[in-house]
């Protein structure tokens, strides 16, 4: 959502979206509870797993090693997910990465973003082109890096 919404905001060739859904939905209460409370620990190991999905056990391994997350911080990133209605998150969403119409658009998703997620990504930034990567992980620039550098360069030329 970062580089939608720095795209939204200033002048932008082009924008690659990595496996991050522009359409957001507040957080069920036990989720709340586990990122903000005794069990984020846990909580932390469960979301990373989901997001590893098949990438390479060495890489999982090195993004152990080198990732650090504070609570606090954690917690302050996710406030819209974490506090904010529906309605008020929807609209933040919408206001945060409104794209002018002129920007090409790829959204390369390595975990499933939904079945309608393409067609709702058009409707709302009209061009723009969704895609699942061959590898099922958050990380499919780790994954497949060839791959990856082969698509985005063929999608912008």
């Amino acid at each position: 959502m970062i580089a939608t919404a720095y795209a939204a905001r200033y002048p932008t060739r082009d924008v690659v979206n990595v496996d991050q859904s522009l359409r957001v939905g507040p957080l069920p209460a036990e989720i709340v509870a586990a990122a903000r409370g005794e069990g984020f620990a846990s909580f932390v190991r469960t979301v990373f797993a989901q997001l590893y999905g098949e990438l390479d056990p060495a890489l999982v391994a090195d993004i152990e090693r080198r990732r650090a997350l504070d609570q606090e911080v954690f917690s302050g990133f996710w406030t819209p997910l974490l506090d904010w209605d529906a309605d008020t998150l929807a609209a933040w969403s919408r206001r945060t990465t409104s794209l002018p119409p002129d920007v090409p658009y790829l959204s390369l998703h390595g975990t499933d973003p939904g079945g309608d997620y393409a067609d709702w990504l058009t409707d709302r930034i009209p061009g723009a082109v969704a895609e699942q990567t061959p590898t099922r992980t958050h990380y499919p620039h780790l994954a497949q890096p060839e791959w990856f550098a082969s698509r985005v360069h063929q999608f912008f030329s």
